[in-house]
């Protein structure tokens, strides 16, 4: 008998690392009930909360049995493991010290963002590998997102092996995908969209798409919908992602194709619509190393009018969507050349300037080493194709500028900053108010200018915790901008090809380098000067940041040339707090009171509970637009959100929308939804839907 107590003290104290053990690497076993050896089987026994400890391998137990032969822990009853980034729930589980291996039977695990459970797990620190295994992606109810699998191997940098998945939602399981691999750091989409609803021109209609993972980078899926008064939609979908290194790339592609049985009408150019309908959108953005960025955006379809029928949620946000490609390489540190392609295809059509291709090299502003003299420039190349219907007027461009800028520092708060400039444009062809060809043109445009800026600051120690400010500091800015433009060369009426679009509402640059100002400079030669004064107060933000409070900013263009030119501009920005965001811009003529244009945007919140946006567009003679939009949180499941627009040339509200917002789980959002459009020429002025949609995971 005491041979057995003396053995079970040696053995608890020597190997097990209890008490004063010096061999860190050594197990711990620790019970509410005193430790119990068992001779016959060589297994020191703990039970009552059971506890296991050997580095960073953590098991909780009913009981332990530990053998001290083949240095093996075997739990049962209500097991628990933790280790790092994972827990396992089990009946039974058997660790090896020796080689830190585990196995056992059936279990539940928590492995972010996973929650899993399957026949039997084993594994090490390294390496696990998963049987018969069902794999949530949250919560495991009916709503939640779940990937079934013969076999999933997990290894110790998050990257997994997925034998024989099929993927599914809650108990509904979808095809068998063979092999599945990649990283849980950088998982592929898995995500479905669905809305029904009714509209008299489509009939009862079901939209749905749906994405999901084949490898580690992409996932594949289709677009399918069903429209009873236009028939079947269908066509594939894509999304990728991969990041390897300094090489990264993301993109999707999706596409649709219907013989419409419906009433198809006219397009906006008065052509009839085939039946024979479909779209394609591709998206791609990629970065090479450090210097090569390429972006990709296309737009491809049968009509003019295929996005406005059956994607009308990508139509409310490109009315006009065409179709680009760029890639820029950094040659050096000041100099970067890009090759551009904008162009109209198939029902993309619109009225626009198609560039196949412009070349281009830029040179950032950087010091030409002596004089304090800065220098800048850009040249570019472009073939233009402007063809709408019967209008076909192709072209060829070349603008080239370079500029000089001198700053000096006549005081610490006054900066005088002379510069000069020349830009030339050359034009193969040039076209008369009538479209008829009527030759070349280059233009020679010179610029003059002075810039004097003057900085005054003053700062108080002020803190106020609800509005997160600690300390303002207030920056007053008054300037002086000369600038006189010279124009030489080929002055007559001609019209020169330019971008359309609709013009921007913000103060205008008074850089000849801008594509803007160069614009706006072939009618005349323009001799201006603006004043202003810029006001900024800002308070501390992290350790070296800042976070701008509000802004003042006054400017007045006075025109030597043409006084009815002149022009005042008003910048303001007010965010005090998270939420309240306000901006407000506007120009106008001070001396009649005639405004120009406004732009003002209002964003009010208060935490989660409810949000307010309004909106506020105005172009003289263009257009005037106002838009409300306010979203209120009802309770954790429900919300609302209810959008309103104004015509104000119109005298017409001729948008508003009603929608119902349930969030059913953690990634399925219900929307039911309530519109109304006037006087759109392709759709009821009222329509329901009911749309539901995952977020990606």
């Amino acid at each position: 008998m005491r041979h057995i107590i003396l053995k079970a003290i040696s053995f608890a104290v020597l190997t097990l690392g209890l008490g004063s053990s010096l061999n860190a690497a050594a197990p711990e076993l620790s019970a509410d009930e005193p430790l119990v050896y068992d001779a016959k089987d060589q297994c020191l026994i703990a039970r009552g909360n059971a506890l296991f400890l050997h580095d960073e391998f953590r098991l909780e137990a009913d009981e332990i049995r530990y053998n001290q032969a083949d240095k093996t822990a075997v739990a049962k009853g209500n097991v628990r493991v933790t280790r790092p980034q994972m827990r396992v729930v089990a009946e039974t589980l058997s660790y090896n010290a020796d080689t830190r291996s585990f196995s056992c039977g059936k279990f539940r695990a928590g492995y972010p963002p996973m929650l899993l459970e399957g026949e039997s797990a084993s594994g090490d620190a390294n390496e696990m590998e998963l049987v018969n295994v069902n794999a949530y992606m949250g919560e495991p109810d009916s709503a939640t997102p779940t990937i079934s699998a013969e076999k999933m191997t997990l290894l110790a940098d998050r990257r997994l092996l997925i034998v024989g998945a099929r993927p599914g939602v809650g108990g509904i399981k979808t095809f068998r995908i063979p092999e599945i691999s990649g990283s849980l750091d950088e998982a592929p989409d898995f995500s479905a969209t669905g809305e029904i609803g009714y509209e008299s021109d489509l009939g009862a209609f079901v939209r749905t798409r749906s994405l999901l993972p084949v490898s580690s980078s992409v996932s594949l899926g289709a677009n399918i919908d069903l429209y009873s008064s236009r028939g079947v939609l269908i066509g594939p979908a894509m999304s990728y992602e991969q990041d390897s290194g300094d090489n990264e790339m993301s993109g999707s592609i999706d596409g649709g194709w219907i013989y419409d049985t419906g009433d198809r009408g006219y397009d906006y150019f008065g052509r009839d619509i085939s039946r024979n309908r479909w779209f394609l959108m591709a998206r791609h953005k990629q970065s090479i190393g450090e210097k090569v960025r390429v972006t990709g955006y296309i737009n491809l379809l049968s009509d003019p009018e295929m996005f406005r029928d059956f994607r009308p949620e990508v139509f409310e946000q490109n009315q006009y969507p065409d179709s680009f490609v760029e890639v820029s390489v950094q040659l050096t540190e000041d100099i970067s050349a890009s090759a551009f392609t904008r162009f109209s295809a198939f029902g993309n059509d619109y009225v626009m300037q198609n560039r196949l291709p412009e070349l281009r090299v830029d040179m950032a502003v950087n010091p030409l080493g002596f004089g304090g003299i800065y220098h800048t420039g850009y040249a570019s190349y472009a073939f233009t194709r402007t063809r709408v219907i019967y209008i076909d007027r192709p072209n060829e461009r070349l603008h080239a500028y370079y500029g000089l800028l001198r700053p000096v520092a006549l005081a610490p708060w006054l900066n005088l900053s002379p510069r000069a400039g020349e830009m030339i444009s050359r034009y193969k062809k040039t076209y008369n108010e009538d479209y008829d060809y009527s030759g070349p043109t280059t233009h020679y445009i010179g610029e003059l200018g002075l810039d004097l800026t003057a900085t005054f600051n003053a700062q108080w120690e002020y803190k106020n915790k609800l509005l997160g400010i600690d300390g303002l500091r207030h920056i007053v800015r008054p300037l002086v901008k000369w600038r006189r433009y010279y124009m030489e060369g080929d002055t007559d009426e001609n019209v020169i090809d330019m971008d359309f679009g609709v013009p921007e509402l913000q103060v205008p640059s008074l850089d000849l380098r801008s594509e803007q100002t160069n614009d706006v400079l072939y009618s005349y030669n323009p001799h201006l000067v603006r004043y202003g004064l810029e006001n900024v107060l800002q308070t501390r933000e992290g350790k070296h940041g800042s976070r701008t409070l509000t802004a003042l900013n006054l400017y007045h263009d006075r025109h030597f040339s043409d006084e009815t030119d002149d022009t005042s501009y008003v910048q303001f920005f007010l965010s005090p707090a998270p939420f309240l965001n306000l901006s407000y811009e506007s120009g106008f003529d001070a001396q009649e009171h005639d405004m120009h244009w406004q732009r003002v945007r209002l964003g009010l919140s208060s935490a989660d509970q409810w949000a307010l946006d309004f909106y506020l567009d105005y172009k003289i003679r263009l257009y005037e637009d106002y838009m409300t939009r306010f979203r209120y949180q009802l309770t954790r499941e429900w919300g609302t959100v209810t959008t309103l627009g104004y015509d104000a040339m119109e005298g017409d509200i001729d948008r508003a929308s009603f929608s119902l917002i349930q969030q059913m789980g953690e990634y399925w959002t219900i929307r039911y939804r309530l519109a109304y459009h006037k006087d759109d020429m392709r759709r009821d002025d009222v329509g329901v839907s009911v749309s539901i949609a995952t977020h990606n995971f």
